[in-house]
């Protein structure tokens, strides 16, 4: 009987079924658009890559070890990739992509605030375990999608050009002016030497003695590249930052090891590499060789000083 009855109003059914089918397709056409994703990637950041990394290779003893991993500010223990993730997502370069492709307009926004809700509702960022910067973003219209994409990267090129600059400038600062300081220095350090050696003749220092005078212009320099860097990590980074405290600990052992080479160190007899204190040296010869560790010094930060500027 059910057979007979669907074969006798087959028609109506055959009709029927076909007209809700255009009619769901229409809907969806009108009420439900398609959506399309554009995706990218972005390859981490170089961990290394400081505000010092385009001349750490340059300085002698050590100095680029000193210098590197001096990048920019990570809040904690957040990784590059983790920070580059949280610019994407920042107001600065959401507003940006936002005013270059009128999506207020399209987004039909009346706030600034709505825009940026609904661009952070279709915006996808993930940072794989690898480090890899993975980017999607979806539209109803395909070459919109990737162009706010493309956008959105740019944006974060953009904002590390400027940071880097701005370090770099930053860091250029510091340098100019330690560096006038230095010639100052090392001129009067010259002149002090050449007066003593006319006023005492000739005198000579032992082996010992002069590694010493090299081991502490050697420390000095570090000291003052070390204070350089902490005073440019000083604008942009709080004193509760790790990488904050962890430079002002690093200049703290630089002053003490210092201490032990110039003046011995009675607690720690052997603490001195050279276990040469400066103060053993004969009174004429400490003298001479006080001003032959200033002048070494201050050679040794102008040379430093002049490379990086």
């Amino acid at each position: 009987q059910l057979a007979s009855v669907l074969f006798r109003w087959r028609r109506l059914l055959i009709v029927n079924t076909l007209v809700a089918a255009v009619l769901t397709l229409l809907v969806m056409r009108l009420f439900f658009p398609n959506w399309f994703m554009a995706t990218t990637s972005v390859m981490p950041p170089e961990k290394d890559s400081g505000s010092l990394g385009f001349a750490a290779g340059m300085l002698p003893s050590g100095l680029g070890s000193l210098l590197s991993g001096s990048g920019l500010a990570l809040p904690g223990l957040a990784s590059p990739s983790d920070l580059y993730a949280a610019i994407l997502k920042s107001r600065t370069v959401s507003m940006a992509v936002i005013e270059k492709h009128g999506l207020k307009e399209i987004y039909k926004a009346e706030l600034d605030t709505e825009a940026l809700a609904k661009l952070h509702a279709h915006t996808s960022v993930i940072v794989q375990a690898e480090g890899i910067i993975n980017l999607s973003y979806e539209d109803t219209d395909p070459e919109r999608a990737a162009a706010v994409a493309n956008s959105l990267v740019e944006e974060l090129n953009r904002v590390n050009q400027e940071n880097l600059v701005s370090k770099a400038r930053a860091m250029r600062e510091f340098i100019e002016g330690r560096l006038n300081e230095s010639i100052v220095d090392l001129t009067l350090a010259e002149e002090t030497l050449e007066a003593f050696q006319k006023e005492h003749s000739a005198i000579a220092l032992d082996e010992q003695v002069k590694a010493a005078i090299n081991a502490i212009a050697d420390l000095r320099g570090q000291l003052v590249m070390a204070e350089i860097e902490f005073g440019v990590m000083k604008k942009s980074l709080s004193p509760d930052n790790t990488r904050y405290k962890n430079q002002q600990f690093k200049i703290q052992q630089i002053r003490k090891q210092l201490e032990r080479m110039e003046v011995g160190d009675t607690a720690f007899p052997d603490s001195s590499i050279l276990n040469v204190p400066m103060s053993e040296a004969p009174e004429l010869g400490l003298a001479y060789a006080r001003l032959m560790r200033d002048l070494k010094i201050q050679e040794t930060i102008f040379e430093l000083l002049k490379q990086q500027y």
